[in-house]
């Protein structure tokens, strides 16, 4: 707890909001995430047994039981932390009924039960995050991370709108996946510019092999020292190119051509993105191959 404190009066007197992550959506065998009955804890199903994977080991929490974890054990130990909030792992990507006997739910109680644990987050700490972006949690988060950037993949979808982003864009922060798990760092780093994302990246101090065969494998690249230069270098750009447009909304998307998308912001200043391997060139401005470029608005100089 001694060096979890240090660390928030860091942040906090370099002025930076730190969130405190935690799932209380999953458990799973032999983790570090807290002791669980597999019988009172976990939800059930319409047959009344545990819900679980076919290899017994990962369950999903009753949310009530959870939410009143949260209130007499985490709030009471975390309270004296100079901490922006917690974030909440998992709350914005599933819902599920639970038929537990003690505490059955449907699907919006167990909602309204994580909404109450955001709600108490923001009171306690003066704010919340969440992973996943379903509707519900709007209005009680103020940042979101791993929101998606690609539709369903449907036969009848033929192009991927940014509805979503276009709705809470300017209100509330938002980002993808973490950039150094990208697969193609510069496309995905193109989209994140395109849909108003801002950075955002998952790292260690010790190398990504110390996570082996640990609930964190996923981490494959996350060592600070192999990426602190990259990042460095796109979020200054980021800063300087797109900062004026960070807190308004999206007005306008729209496809130029194939590969070349514009997104518009509420005064007006253009975003254009240019996948393709040419120079994108159109009334009196160019945006170089596999890059962006941030325009004023139309017809001014």
């Amino acid at each position: 707890m001694e060096g979890l404190e240090a660390l928030a009066k860091t942040a906090k007197d370099r002025g930076v909001r730190l969130y405190l992550t935690d799932d209380f959506v999953y458990a799973f065998k032999g983790s570090s995430n807290g002791s669980f009955s597999e019988r009172d804890d976990v939800i059930k199903g319409a047959n009344h047994f545990p819900v679980t994977d076919r290899f017994n080991e990962t369950f999903l929490l009753n949310a009530r039981k959870r939410n009143l974890q949260f209130r007499s054990a985490y709030l009471d130990a975390l309270k004296t932390l100079p901490v922006a909030g917690i974030q909440f792992d998992s709350f914005g990507f599933v819902d599920y009924f639970d038929y537990n006997e003690a505490y059955p739910l449907s699907r919006a109680g167990t909602a309204a039960e994580w909404m109450e644990m955001m709600d108490q987050s923001r009171a306690a700490f003066g704010g919340a995050a969440v992973t996943g972006g379903n509707g519900y949690v709007l209005p009680h988060t103020d940042r979101i991370f791993g929101l998606g950037t690609e539709d369903s993949g449907y036969f009848f979808t033929d192009e991927t709108v940014p509805f979503y982003q276009m709705v809470v864009h300017g209100y509330i922060p938002y980002s993808g996946t973490a950039a150094n798990l990208f697969h193609d760092p510069q496309m995905q780093w193109l989209k994140a510019v395109e849909y108003g994302y801002m950075p955002f990246y998952q790292l260690t101090y010790q190398h990504s092999d110390e996570l082996k065969d640990t609930f964190f494998a996923d981490l494959f690249s996350s060592r600070y020292s192999s990426w602190s230069a990259d990042i460095v270098g796109k979020v200054k750009a980021m800063n300087e190119n797109l900062r004026g447009v960070w807190s308004q909304p999206m007005t306008g998307h729209r496809k130029l051509k194939e590969g070349v998308f514009q997104t518009t912001y509420e005064d007006g200043t253009r975003v254009v993105v240019n996948y393709g391997t040419d120079v994108f060139v159109a009334n009196g401005y160019s945006v170089p191959a596999q890059n962006y470029a941030v325009l004023p608005k139309e017809g001014a100089r």
